[in-house]
């Protein structure tokens, strides 16, 4: 096994907190600053993964348009919700999160209940660890130049 091929079940996740698609926006937006949180999924009654609603969504659907506090998070959710199962790789992981252009992944079981989520920082966590030498030693980039003067001017 290759650390890309790595389950999504072994990595650390942030813990699941979901919404149903009738919540007020005003409600999720509070939910997410509670939980120090980018995005929220969205369950129906059977607690299955039914959309996922982001700070995107907020700004480009909520907020361009000045839709009313009172609005049903199902007016301006993602659907579907991209997400990926427990038994995924990081690899695949990776590719959903660079394809989508997301920071965020969902993460379901089998049925489509959501076990939590995987933020790109999570997974980059993760790979550091493998590479620890690697990254802490390497030589400073002679493309890369500071901006600030060193001599505090």
């Amino acid at each position: 096994m290759t650390l890309w091929s790595t389950e999504i079940s072994n990595l650390k996740l942030d813990k699941p907190f979901t919404v149903s698609p009738k919540e007020k926006v005003s409600v999720c937006i509070k939910k997410m600053q509670e939980n120090h949180a980018t995005c929220i999924p969205v369950v129906n009654t059977n607690e299955k993964l039914i959309g996922v609603f982001t700070e995107r969504e907020f700004m480009n659907t909520y907020v361009c348009t000045n839709l009313p506090g009172e609005t049903e998070v199902s007016a301006v959710m993602r659907r579907p919700a991209p997400s990926i199962k427990l038994s995924s790789s990081i690899q695949e992981a990776l590719d959903i999160l660079g394809h989508e252009k997301i920071r965020v992944i969902t993460i379901c079981d089998d049925e489509n209940k959501v076990c939590g989520t995987l933020t790109a920082g999570n997974l980059l966590d993760y790979i550091v660890e493998f590479f620890p030498d690697d990254l802490l030693n390497l030589a400073p980039d002679s493309h890369l130049e500071t901006s600030l003067n060193m001599d505090g001017g």
